[in-house]
């Protein structure tokens, strides 16, 4: 049976974990976070609960994402998901969920866009 797919936005929570396998393999560990945007009765936006899904990066992909991407960054990533449940040191039972990326995209919001215009008025492609 195939791992369903996945595509999740979310900010990066930490700066991403580059390490090379014993057998020579690049791996990247990444965790993003994602808020649901809930708006209230009087029109205000605020935050709602946060999801976390850890995220696993190979080789090509695990190279260029380590060099590229920094904490905080708000990214897009698409891939395989794995649900598993472990117990922690304390006894309780936990889920994690996992995505191991096909692609991964860093994501641009239009009004952090628009602040960054000062230098040149008017040029859009800054």
């Amino acid at each position: 049976m195939a791992l369903p797919t996945i595509t999740a936005q979310g900010n990066l929570v930490f700066e991403p974990d580059f390490q090379v396998t014993a057998s020579g393999i690049s791996r990247c560990k990444l965790r993003i976070a994602c808020n649901e945007r809930k708006k209230a009765d009087n029109g205000t936006w605020a935050d709602g609960d946060t999801s976390y899904f850890d995220v696993v990066l190979w080789r090509g992909l695990a190279e260029a994402v380590a060099d590229t991407f920094k904490k905080g960054q708000a990214i897009l990533v698409v891939g395989k998901v794995r649900v598993s449940k472990y117990e922690d040191k304390n006894g309780v039972e936990r889920t994690s969920v996992e995505i191991t990326a096909d692609d991964i995209a860093g994501v641009v919001k239009a009004n952090k866009a628009k602040e960054s215009t000062t230098a040149q008025e008017g040029d859009p492609w800054l």
